[in-house]
């Protein structure tokens, strides 16, 4: 009798305590780090988040082909390999062997733009393969392994300018890449001086911190 009158208490509190929006936004932002809604409301998008988790720990998914228009430059996208990929929460973009960026609309799995950076080729078409790739909120950041980075706008399409030029004599080999709107950050390797170094670039004060392993 006492342990079914504690158990209808703490089902009545848990359903009062269930219907704010507020406890599903502070659960949502500490586990999943979610700080904007997809769905209409918090508890919704707790929801989808805890489904997706649950689907990837046991395996549970769909796929789909994702076309895309042939290769500018010869018209063959068989000899095209895919090096990077990045996830946004309505896009998804996947970087290939010949330095170009390919950026599709997830929820209809279109083909929205592809960007292609100028390419310099001083140490043959691999040097030019996209070595990372990544999201901000308006802005698809990617890189290539002879150390150039390249900034596009996502809602723009085929806008693309060159950030910052690579120079693998000096830095190595750009390896990895990835970042924020804050901060970028890059993995070299192969220079004269060292195995490795991490080069960060703080954004808006213009500063480059390299650490050497």
């Amino acid at each position: 009798m006492v342990f079914h009158l504690i158990t209808s208490c703490v089902c009545r509190t848990w359903r009062r305590a269930s219907q704010s929006d507020l406890l599903w936004q502070t659960l949502t932002r500490r586990i999943w780090n979610r700080h904007h809604l997809l769905h209409p409301s918090w508890h919704q998008e707790y929801i989808y988040r805890h489904r997706t988790a649950t689907n990837f720990r046991n395996r549970r998914y769909n796929h789909t082909t994702l076309n895309f228009p042939p290769n500018d430059n010869n018209n063959n996208n068989e000899a095209l390999s895919c090096r990077r990929i990045a996830l946004s929460d309505y896009h998804l973009a996947a970087g290939f062997s010949d330095g170009s960026v390919r950026l599709f609309h997830l929820p209809t799995s279109l083909h929205v733009s592809t960007f292609h950076p100028h390419q310099r080729n001083h140490f043959g078409q691999y040097s030019r393969a996209v070595s990372g790739i990544f999201f901000t909120d308006t802005r698809l950041v990617f890189s290539s392994f002879d150390g150039d980075i390249h900034v596009a706008s996502i809602h723009v399409p085929g806008a693309l300018r060159r950030a910052h030029l690579g120079d693998v004599v000096t830095d190595g080999v750009l390896l990895d890449f990835t970042g924020s709107n804050r901060w970028w950050i890059g993995l070299y390797a192969g220079t004269l001086s060292c195995m490795h170094a991490y080069m960060i670039f703080v954004m808006f004060s213009r500063l480059t911190y390299v650490v050497i392993l």
